[in-house]
């Protein structure tokens, strides 16, 4: 017997299929930050739900797992756009902060950036102002200096990053006095300065101002403090502990004096360094710290044939989804994708991303997430 067609437009006698909230969870938790973002406008239970801190903050240690989908930004104000690395276009995003915030931060000549956290940006302008910024939330957060130093002291450092023990984002800043260094933070959950105290850092320079932008890892800012070659350390700072300490570079195939550690970063979640020899200047070794903290652990990941001067150094930034490593420089216009397969290089140019009035520039990377600066 035939079964009966159902009309049009009738009920169905079963009931809609409904997904447990578990497996909702796993599929948010695992979905890009900016598609979670517009999932907030479904109903007021989903809103509640993904504005908790508690699923922000897991969100955001998976996209840091992941290491996958990683943004590239100018690191000058007032051009502050961004791409992203994985898609076809590279077509620059509009500015990710408000213009007034931008024309509070100018002129630009003393503005530096610091570095990036958990999808956060940060800047400095001298002497005494800070701007934090979420590029997907397009948050932002300016805090001044009160105290405790001068801006305009030439042996100065900063830094910016998230304390895991009290889930705290802080900000660090520390200058040379005559009884050694001096360090201040502040709590961006607190909303306050704290002088820590006076430290000693050998692998800190006490002549000229700490390169940036810096490296922040496992609760630890990481400078590239020094580029002289006797220096066989990579500076750092324990947010946590809130100290400094110094992190032992790997052993050198050359003498001492003729190897420059020209930048350091962070590999799918281990410290980076890569570094040159003045004799060849045609080969850049790009060493990883595969267990985090025991100097032993550095291994050498690369070694590349890569053309090089003293005022033009290539480093490593972050992997791609297909397994690639981006090179950028800091004096050029452009990157290099290196196939770690084939063991060859592309060039990749973002015209577009600074005007040509900055013949020098640095990029940095970051992965978009849902912190917000608010809470």
């Amino acid at each position: 017997m035939a079964r009966k067609r159902k009309r049009p437009g009738t009920k169905s006698s079963k009931p809609p299929a409904y997904l447990p909230l578990d497996i909702i969870l796993e599929i948010l938790l695992l979905s890009p930050a900016k598609a979670v973002g517009r999932f907030r406008c479904l109903s007021k239970s989903f809103y509640s739900f993904l504005t908790d801190p508690q699923f922000i903050h897991r969100h955001t240690l998976q996209a840091s797992e992941k290491g996958e989908d990683h943004r590239l930004v100018s690191t000058f104000l007032p051009h502050l756009h961004t791409i992203n690395l994985e898609t076809a276009g590279h077509v620059p995003r509009k500015s990710i902060l408000a213009k007034e915030v931008v024309q509070s931060f100018l002129p630009c000549c003393d503005c530096r950036f610091l570095g990036s956290c958990n999808g956060l940006l940060c800047y400095y302008r001298c002497p005494d102002k800070f701007l934090v910024s979420n590029p997907l939330t397009r948050e932002y957060r300016q805090v001044w200096v009160h105290g405790f130093g001068s801006g305009k002291n030439p042996s100065i450092f900063f830094g910016f990053g998230f304390d895991h023990s009290s889930k705290d984002y802080k900000i660090l800043r520390g200058w040379l006095s005559k009884r050694g260094w001096e360090t201040q933070v502040f709590s961006m959950k607190n909303n306050c300065w704290k002088f820590v105290g006076i430290q000693e850092s050998s692998a800190l320079p006490k002549t000229t101002v700490v390169n940036l932008p810096v490296v922040s890892l496992h609760g630890v800012i990481h400078w590239d403090a020094n580029k002289e070659s006797h220096f066989k350390s990579i500076a750092s700072f324990d947010l946590v502990k809130e100290e400094l300490r110094d992190i032992m570079l790997p052993p050198s195939d050359h003498d001492q004096k003729l190897v420059i550690p020209s930048c350091i970063s962070a590999l799918r979640g281990r410290l980076c360094m890569s570094r040159q020899c003045l004799q060849t200047q045609d080969r850049t070794d790009v060493w990883i710290m595969e267990e985090y903290g025991v100097p032993e652990s550095w291994t050498k990941q690369l070694s590349i044939e890569l053309r090089w001067n003293v005022r033009d150094h290539w480093a490593p930034i972050c992997h791609t989804k297909n397994d690639r490593i981006i090179f950028q420089n800091n004096s050029r216009r452009g990157l290099k994708v290196y196939n770690p397969k084939d063991k060859k290089f592309t060039n990749r140019r973002f015209p577009k991303l600074l005007p040509h009035e900055y013949p020098y520039f640095w990029m940095a990377t970051y992965v978009e997430t849902l912190v917000s600066i608010k809470n």
